[in-house]
């Protein structure tokens, strides 16, 4: 074959591929069979309905106002102290949730910490360890039941 016949037979075959593609796009938005009028599909060096297509502009549409995401004031905080004798202090603050701890030259570390829950209710710990053992007391604890006399 020649190089003829090759481009003839591409041609052919992209013709086919776009024709079998186009049945599945349809008219162009606005347009049916009705208001394509006596278009025959025929090729005229131009398409039948590009004239009449009307600009966007001449839509009437409400203009979206722009969006501005609101500033949410986030305030956060975070200390750290410490000495040459052991004692130290940290602590932070968010929205979501807090820490503070010290520890005594003595060696009793106290200390505190805060959490928002998945069901959206504070959550608050307070604990010491000291000579007596580490030692809790939390708003998210079991409760046992009181005794029966």
């Amino acid at each position: 074959m020649s190089n003829i016949a090759y481009m003839t037979l591409w041609q052919v075959l992209l013709s086919l591929a776009v024709a079998a593609s186009a049945q599945y796009l349809g008219a162009p938005l606005g347009y049916s069979a009705t208001t394509l009028g006596a278009y025959s599909g025929a090729y005229s060096g131009a398409y039948p309905y590009a004239a009449a297509a009307t600009p966007l502009a001449a839509y009437p549409y409400a203009a979206a106002a722009p969006y501005a995401a609101a500033a949410v004031p986030v305030t956060t905080s975070q200390s750290h102290e410490q000495d040459e004798f052991g004692q130290y202090a940290f602590g932070y603050t968010s929205p979501e949730s807090a820490r503070q701890e010290t520890k005594t030259a003595d060696g009793v570390v106290r200390g505190s910490y805060s959490y928002v829950d998945a069901f959206g209710v504070l959550q608050k710990t307070h604990y010491v360890a000291d000579a007596l053992g580490f030692r809790v007391a939390a708003t998210n604890l079991p409760v046992a039941p009181a005794a029966r006399y």
